[in-house]
C-alpha cells in the first residue's frame, strides 16, 4: 500500500475504535437529589438517562421521524464522549437499514447495518477528538434528539444517552 492509503486506513481503524464501547469499563450512574447539586470530583465521571421518545411507539420510517429527549441529571466542565445505546424491537435494525440521528436540530450523523442479519441493539458514541461540536452539545447535561430512517425502518424499544466527562462542581442550593 501506498503511504497515503496506509494513513487513511489507519485514521479510518482509530476513528472506528474510538467510537467502540469498552466493555471492561466500569460503568458509574450517577444522580443528583432534586434541588441540590453534588461536588463532584473533576475525574471522569459516567451519567446516564433514558431517551423519552414521542410518539413513544418509536417507528423510524423514511417519512415519519421519531423526537426524544434526554437528561441526565448533571453538567459538565468537559466532555470525552456521549453515546446512544438503541434496543430496537420489533422491526430491528436490518440489513441496509440507516438511521440519522440530529442533536439539538444538528445534524449528528447516521449509522446502518451493513452485516447480512438483523441487529436487536447497536451503541453510537460522539468522542470530543472527533466530533467537538456534536459533543459541546451534552455540556449541559440534555440533549433534544431526532431519528430520521435513511432506508428502511425501526422501532426504537429504548434508547439511553450516557455522557462522560468532568462534572461541574457546584455548591448546593441554600
Amino acid at each position: 500500500m501506498k503511504p497515503l492509503q496506509l494513513f487513511c486506513v489507519a485514521l479510518v481503524s482509530t476513528a472506528f475504535l474510538a467510537c467502540q464501547e469498552d466493555p471492561t469499563q466500569p460503568r458509574q450512574d450517577v444522580s443528583l437529589p432534586g434541588s441540590h447539586a453534588v461536588l463532584a470530583p473533576a475525574s471522569t465521571t459516567n451519567a446516564s438517562a433514558p431517551v423519552h421518545l414521542h410518539p413513544p411507539a418509536g417507528e423510524v420510517t423514511t417519512t415519519q421521524s421519531v423526537s426524544g429527549s434526554a437528561n441526565v441529571a448533571m453538567k459538565f466542565l468537559s466532555v470525552e464522549q456521549a453515546c446512544l445505546v438503541f434496543g430496537f424491537s420489533g422491526d430491528l435494525l436490518d440489513p441496509g437499514d440507516e438511521l440519522f440521528i440530529t442533536v439539538d436540530a444538528t445534524d449528528a450523523g447516521s449509522f446502518f447495518n451493513p452485516g447480512s442479519e438483523p441487529e436487536p441493539t447497536r451503541t453510537f458514541c460522539w468522542v470530543a477528538t472527533l466530533h467537538p461540536t456534536v459533543v459541546a452539545e451534552f455540556m449541559d447535561g440534555k440533549a433534544k434528539l431526532q431519528f430520521i430512517a435513511g432506508s428502511g425502518s425501526v422501532t426504537l424499544g429504548s434508547v439511553t444517552l450516557t455522557i462522560s466527562g468532568s462534572p461541574r462542581r457546584e455548591q448546593p442550593d441554600n
